[in-house]
C-alpha cells in the first residue's frame, strides 16, 4: 500500500489531512484488519504515538470491536488526555464492557461531564436504572454541572412521580433555557409515562421553542389518557400553526383513528399520509392496515399491503393481525407461512395473534406453530404463552395448557385473567 502511496504524492509523504480522511473512511468500514493497517501506517509515518492520532486510532478499534487492540494502544499513548479515557469508556460500553469500563472509569485521573454523562448512560442502556440514578447523585457531590443530555437520559429512567418531579426541579435549578427543546421534550414524555397529564401539558404550554417532537408527545399524551378527539384537534392545531408533521406523527394520528374505529378520520390521515409521502414508511402503513381491519375493511388493509409491494416484517405481522381479529384464521396461518417462505421473521405479536385464531381442525397447525416459537425463542413471551394457553384450552387440550402454564416465568394479569376464564368455563 505504502508503495502506492510514493508512486501517487512522488517522495512527499501523504499529509495530516490524508490520514484524517483515511481514518473517517476507516470508521466506516467497522473493520479491524483495516484499524490495524492503518494504525501501522501512522505508526511508520511518526503520526503515533501522539496524543491526537492515538486518540483516533483508539475510535477506529473500538468502533470494529478490536477491545484488546484498543487497550494495547492506550498503553501506548504517553500523553492522554480526557479524550483518551472517554473514548476507552465509551468503547468498552459499546462493547458490552460495563464492569470494565465501571473500573476505568475509577481509575481516572480526571472526569468531566462527558465521563459521566457517558456512565449514566451506559449504565441505563445496559439496564441499571438504579446505578444510572446513583451515578448522576454522585456527580452532583462533584459539583458537575449536568448537560440537556444528562436530564434526557434521567428523564427516560424515572418510574414514579416523585422522582419525576425530583428531575423537573432539578432542570430548573440548573437554569436550562425553556427554548431547550431536547430536555423539555424529555420532561413532557416522563410525565406521560408517569401518567400525569396535567404536569406533561403545563410543561409543553411552557416551552419556548416547540418542534415536531413536543407535538408528537402532546398527541401522544391525550391519547394515552383517553382523550383521543382531543388528540386528533391538536393534531389538527400543530398543522394551522405551521408545524411540519412527520412519520411518527402519522402512525400515532392513524392509530388514534383505529381506537376510534373512525373509518372517514382515518381515511383522511391516509390521504394527508400519501401527500406529504409518508405511506411508504413502514410504521405508518402498518398503522393504515391496522386501521382499516379495525374499521372492518379487511380488504382495505389487503390492498394497502400489495400496494405497497414489499416483504416488511412490520406489515406482514400487521396482515396476520387483522386477519386474525376477523376470525380468519386459516388466512391468518396461510399468510404466516407465506411470509416465512420470504424469509421475513414473525415477531410474538404475529405468534399471538396465529395461535389465538387456532380452532380445533387447525389443532396440529397449532403444535407446529408452538414448536416455532420455542425454537425462535417466543415461548417465554407472555402474550404468547397467552394465545397458547388459550389455544390449547379451546381445543380441550387441558394438560398441554396447564403445561403452558407451568413453564412460564412472567404471569401477568391477562395471563391470569384466561386461565382463570377457562378453568370456570370447563368447570360449567
Amino acid at each position: 500500500m505504502f508503495s502506492l502511496l510514493r508512486r501517487a504524492h512522488g517522495r512527499c509523504m501523504p499529509s495530516s489531512s490524508y490520514f484524517l480522511r483515511l481514518v473517517d473512511r476507516s470508521l466506516l468500514s467497522k473493520c479491524p484488519t483495516l484499524a490495524t493497517n492503518v494504525h501501522a501506517q501512522l505508526v511508520k509515518v511518526g503520526l503515533l504515538p501522539n496524543t491526537f492520532w492515538g486518540n483516533r486510532c483508539l475510535q477506529l478499534y473500538f468502533k470494529s470491536g478490536a477491545v484488546v487492540d484498543a487497550f494495547k494502544l492506550f498503553d501506548e499513548i504517553y500523553d492522554r488526555n480526557t479524550i483518551s479515557w472517554n473514548l476507552c469508556l465509551k468503547g468498552l460500553i459499546k462493547n458490552g464492557y460495563l464492569d470494565h469500563a465501571l473500573d476505568l472509569f475509577d481509575e481516572m485521573p480526571e472526569r468531566d461531564i462527558v465521563s459521566w454523562n457517558t456512565m449514566i448512560s451506559g449504565f441505563a442502556s445496559c439496564g441499571f436504572p438504579e446505578s444510572a440514578i446513583r451515578a448522576f447523585l454522585d456527580m452532583q457531590s462533584f459539583v458537575i454541572r449536568p448537560t440537556s443530555f444528562t436530564f434526557s437520559i434521567l428523564a427516560s429512567l424515572v418510574t414514579c412521580v416523585r422522582h419525576g418531579e425530583q428531575v423537573h426541579g432539578n432542570v430548573i435549578c440548573s437554569g436550562v433555557s425553556l427554548s431547550d427543546s431536547v430536555v423539555w421534550n424529555s420532561v413532557t414524555d416522563m410525565y406521560r409515562r408517569l401518567g400525569v397529564y396535567d404536569y406533561a401539558l403545563s410543561v409543553f404550554l411552557a416551552m419556548e421553542d416547540r418542534d415536531v417532537i413536543s407535538w408528537n408527545t402532546l398527541i401522544l399524551c391525550c391519547s394515552d389518557f383517553g382523550n383521543k378527539e382531543v388528540a386528533l384537534d391538536q393534531f389538527r392545531l400543530m398543522m394551522e400553526l405551521g408545524n411540519q408533521p412527520d412519520e411518527y406523527t402519522f402512525s400515532i394520528v392513524v392509530s388514534i383513528c383505529s381506537g376510534l374505529r373512525d373509518l372517514c378520520k382515518g381515511k383522511q390521515a391516509i390521504a394527508l399520509c400519501i401527500k406529504m409521502g409518508f405511506l411508504s414508511n413502514t410504521i405508518v402503513s402498518g398503522a393504515a392496515i391496522d386501521m382499516f381491519s379495525k374499521c372492518n375493511r379487511l380488504e382495505d388493509s389487503v390492498k394497502v399491503f400489495q400496494q405497497l409491494g414489499k416483504w416488511d416484517s412490520v406489515l406482514c405481522n400487521s396482515l396476520v393481525a387483522s386477519y386474525s381479529w376477523h376470525g380468519f384464521g386459516e388466512d391468518a396461518l396461510s399468510f404466516f407461512i407465506i411470509f416465512m417462505r420470504q424469509s421475513v421473521r414473525p415477531d410474538e405479536f404475529a405468534f399471538s395473534s396465529v395461535l389465538s385464531s387456532m380452532n380445533v381442525v387447525m389443532l396440529d397447525q397449532g403444535g407446529q406453530v408452538h414448536s416455532l416459537a420455542i425454537k425462535l425463542g417466543f415461548d417465554q413471551d407472555t402474550a404468547v404463552a397467552t394465545s397458547l394457553m388459550e389455544m390449547y384450552f379451546k381445543t380441550g387440550l387441558v394438560d398441554s395448557a396447564m403445561g403452558v402454564f407451568d413453564t412460564t416465568d412472567e404471569k401477568d394479569l391477562i395471563f391470569w385473567n384466561t386461565v382463570i376464564k377457562f378453568i370456570l368455563w370447563l368447570s360449567s
